[in-house]
């Protein structure tokens, strides 16, 4: 399972698929702590899910767009909810 900032994060990358960020970025952009921001990307990291490059840089792994499926269907569920 992802914790409620994992999945905010995971959300950014579903909709700037190529873009890479910092974790400082992350934190900006998902209006969150930077520590609790930089834990969440470490375990996506370490699961494979986000890739880091040499220059710090984070981008979401294309071999695992299943989970970013998942966190999509997650959103359109969601919007669907509030609607009814």
């Amino acid at each position: 399972m992802f914790t409620k900032t994992e999945i905010a994060v995971l959300k950014l990358f579903c909709a700037n698929l190529t873009k890479y960020y910092t974790i400082r970025g992350i934190a900006k952009e998902i209006k969150k702590s930077f520590p609790i921001v930089h834990k969440s990307v470490r375990n996506l990291i370490i699961r494979k899910i986000l890739l880091k490059n040499e220059y710090h840089l984070i981008n979401l792994n294309p071999e695992k767009y299943q989970e970013t499926a998942y966190i999509q269907n997650q959103q359109l569920q969601a919007s669907m909810t509030v609607e009814q």
